[in-house]
């Protein structure tokens, strides 16, 4: 197997394991607490879809991130470039 079918397929499957998870997700239950002193589940997932941004993008295309791109600028700190973690 090549490097880029290996990159697509584990993007595939994080891609489905996201549904899986957020698919069924409330409003209330994205920005709840699981427990004390943890990430919101929204952040959490929002994180690793921006990880994946930087390395795919940055890393393996050698290209700006998507996050770079005009459409995003209004979004505040959400858009620091890099893994996402601000």
């Amino acid at each position: 197997m090549q490097s880029p079918e290996l990159l697509l397929r584990q993007c595939a499957s994080i891609h489905a394991f996201f549904h899986s998870v957020a698919d069924d997700l409330s409003a209330a239950e994205w920005t709840k607490r699981i427990l004390p002193d943890t990430n919101l589940p929204g952040f959490d997932l929002w994180h690793i879809a921006r990880t994946q941004d930087w390395a795919l993008s940055t890393l393996v295309q050698g290209v700006p991130e998507i996050i770079n791109d005009p459409s995003f600028a209004a979004k505040g700190a959400l858009t620091t470039p890099g893994i996402g973690v601000g």
